[in-house]
């Protein structure tokens, strides 16, 4: 799996870290549920809603691996 460098530099984790199993390291705690039912749905297949959304972006934050947490625009795809 790919891992975009400057994605590393920006949240402080090494590829290895983000392509661990379990939750991105980056996902805030609280946070943690809502961001599990997002990528299922991003990753149901022919979810043409979904697809329409995530062309719009939504804004959220991220955490950094020192604990800093961040503003975010994400725009995902399956």
């Amino acid at each position: 799996t790919y891992v975009n460098p400057a994605f590393c530099a920006m949240v402080g984790f090494s590829p290895d870290e983000l392509r661990a199993d379990g939750d991105p390291p980056y996902w805030p705690p609280e946070r943690r549920d809502e961001y599990r039912v997002r990528q299922a749905q991003r990753l149901a297949p022919g979810n043409a809603a979904f697809d329409a959304a995530g062309r719009q972006g939504f804004e959220t934050e991220f955490v950094r691996k020192s604990g800093e947490r961040f503003p975010v625009m994400i725009y995902e795809a399956p």
